[in-house]
């Protein structure tokens, strides 16, 4: 900020009247950086201050903030930085709401490393704009910490109608806990050409604040549409609408990109397998996130028939040999995980002895079950998937040897029972695994497969007997060329179908509690590529968004992402990430969280891959009124 003998009218003459109103959080770490201002409660709602991982500290010429827009780039205040001759420090600190882990890492960035821009000018503000080069990214191979992610950069546009959100870092209020930010909200009414004014009802801008982003969420994605620059009031910390100026970010995107020489993406490609020497992959691989433990979980069959798994909790990844550790049946096939309803995290597999078997383990040793012979069920010729109903029921349902679709089922510790699921008209089951899920409203399970017929069939049952819906029959949608995906949402009670045509072309049926189903052609709505592979998809509670992941010919994974009810749109995240080739069928999840979006899949090297990107919260989930602006962040709604 400048300094208190600054005339801040003067610095906003230049500008349009804008309506704007800031949400200014702060969290801990900066409390020493306020001295020359009364240390009073600043008033906001107290949120985690993982919800803002693109937020860093900037210490050079005056003690500041920024966002991080590439894992070597840093955008600021160049009042902050304006005389850093011999560089700044940049670092960062974050705990994680789920697991109370603290991760941080600090960096002196050396001579040459602060870029103003060109034309900015003291006296007056104007052009009040920064880039700061680091050495290495703050995450070493930008990949570990999911508390460290970067924002994007904006296209031209006006931030008429955004919400406002500051998350700067500094903590007012004594009581606050750490790791938590309190978070001041309002409205923008307006703005200019290169800047904009904002304002909160309840405080302003204070020294720390300054280079603190100005965030809006576009299409589910954190952009950084303005930063935070200089105050009406220096003494106004907590004073009701003091005005403050924020730099827009969309005027300097050729300056900016100048420099960072790249058009940015939010997207971060990881190696899983090989940092780790895992043996490589001789399948496609199940991810998934494990909430009560803070961790996320990758397993994969390796070409001895034997399944590791691959984890990170929070900074720390390992590898173990869960076959090893289990002394279990090799693996014939592919396995599927999921979260049992007494805390275990659950691998399902046909073993070579074309049985079902289960794995399950949490932090303590890893436990075996050869699950169809127990149960003297049939053996399967497919890769079994399991769910639990929230009758606490734990359902396995795979394809046998005859085509016909079987499940297993037990409660809690008790014995394993079995029954078929083949109904009178219902056609037997083509190659390709089920699709289960289940009505988390009225406990009823369903199971989607491909039939003989090439069509999308339904399987539904409650306690009685069970029910067959032909549905790409019903709906008149195009023959399947592989297994569908499934899953239900409890928030407005609808389910959803995706799988690929033999036209290669992506379609998803859909219902809403007992309505007609009915189907689109998500693949051109989308503009998208036709398919190589089936699709991965599921639905991310904390964004509101919808995602459907899958392959290409030439071995990019594509991704199409909307909101219920909008228009879909589809990135290549294989080239936005810059990943290797994929292979197979990737496995895609999210980690609510943190509102991180995960893919992995088996590279053409046979090594494991992760590509991860972060989304923000949808309207009305989190942020209130229109826009929301930021000392480290700024949300569109």
């Amino acid at each position: 900020m400048l300094a208190r003998g600054a005339s801040p009218r003067a610095l906003f003459a230049f500008l349009a009247a804008l309506s704007s109103v800031a949400c200014i959080a702060r969290n801990a770490e900066d409390a020493e950086a306020l001295d020359e201002v009364e240390q009073s409660v600043v008033l906001g709602t107290v949120e985690p201050e993982d919800q803002f991982p693109w937020v860093v500290r900037v210490s050079g010429t005056l003690s500041c903030h920024g966002v991080l827009i590439e894992p070597r780039w840093v955008l600021t205040a160049a009042h902050c930085v304006s005389t850093s001759f011999s560089g700044v420090t940049v670092s960062y600190k974050r705990t994680s709401s789920v697991t109370g882990a603290v991760t941080s890492a600090s960096q002196a960035t050396g001579p040459s490393s602060v870029f103003t821009h060109p034309s900015y000018n003291a006296s007056t503000a104007a052009n009040d704009i920064a880039l700061v080069k680091l050495k290495t990214p703050l995450d070493p191979d930008f990949a570990t910490d999911p508390l460290l992610l970067q924002a994007d950069l904006p296209a031209p546009g006006s931030l008429s109608g955004a919400a406002v959100l500051v998350a700067s870092g500094i903590r007012h209020d004594a009581t606050l806990p750490a790791g938590k930010a309190a978070v001041l909200r309002g409205t923008v009414f307006g703005d200019g050409t290169t800047n904009f004014y904002a304002k909160s009802p309840t405080a302003s801008l204070c020294p720390g604040d300054s280079g603190s982003g100005i965030m809006s969420i576009q299409n589910g994605r954190n952009v950084v549409v303005g930063i935070a620059s200089t105050s009406a009031n220096t003494t106004a910390c907590n004073a009701a609408g003091a005005e403050f100026v924020g730099t827009k970010v969309s005027a300097y995107l050729d300056w900016i990109r100048s420099y960072t020489g790249s058009v940015q993406t939010p997207y971060r490609y990881i190696q899983r397998s090989r940092p780790l020497n895992a043996p490589s992959a001789a399948g496609s691989p199940s991810g998934l996130s494990f909430p009560a433990l803070g961790v996320t979980n990758i397993v994969y069959r390796d070409s001895s028939q034997r399944l590791h798994e691959l984890w990170q909790q929070g900074p720390n990844v390992g590898t173990s040999n869960l076959t090893a550790l289990s002394g279990a049946t090799g693996a014939a096939g592919d396995p599927t995980s999921f979260l049992s309803s007494d805390g275990y995290e659950v691998a399902l597999y046909r073993g070579t002895d074309n049985e079902v078997h289960s794995l399950y383990w949490n932090t303590g040793g890893v436990g075996h079950d050869a699950l169809s012979r127990a149960a003297g069920a049939p053996r399967a010729s497919n890769n079994p998937v399991g769910y639990v109903s929230p009758d606490g029921w734990t359902h396995v349902i795979y394809r046998t040897t005859t085509g016909a679709l079987e499940e297993l089922y037990w409660y809690g510790q008790g014995g394993v029972g079995h029954g078929s699921l083949m109904v009178p008209g219902a056609p037997s089951a083509a190659s390709g695994d089920p699709a289960p899920y289940v009505n988390s409203i009225t406990n009823e399970s369903v199971v989607v497969y491909r039939g003989t017929d090439s069509r999308i069939h339904s399987l539904y049952w409650t306690t009685g007997a069970v029910g067959h819906d032909d549905l790409s029959g019903y709906v008149r949608s195009p023959n399947a060329a592989g297994r569908p995906t499934a899953y239900y949402r409890a928030n407005d009670d609808s389910h959803q179908v995706v799988y690929r045509g033999t036209d290669g072309q992506l379609y998803e049926i859909w219902w809403v509690g007992s309505g007609a189903a009915q189907y689109w052609n998500l693949s051109a709505s989308a503009g998208a590529p036709s398919a190589a592979s089936d699709p991965a998809s599921y639905y991310s509670a904390a964004t509101n968004t919808k995602h459907v992941v899958y392959l290409t010919s030439d071995g990019h994974v594509h991704e199409i992402v909307w909101t219920p009810g909008g228009p879909p749109s589809h990135a290549d995240i294989s080239l936005e990430a810059m990943a290797p080739n994929a292979v197979g069928t990737p496995s895609a999840f999210t980690v609510e969280s943190q509102r991180t979006q995960h893919v992995v899949y088996r590279g053409t090297d046979n090594q494991i891959h992760e590509i991860r990107w972060q989304l923000s919260a949808p309207r009305g989930r989190i942020f209130q009124g229109p826009i929301v602006v930021g000392c480290g962040v700024f949300t569109q709604q």
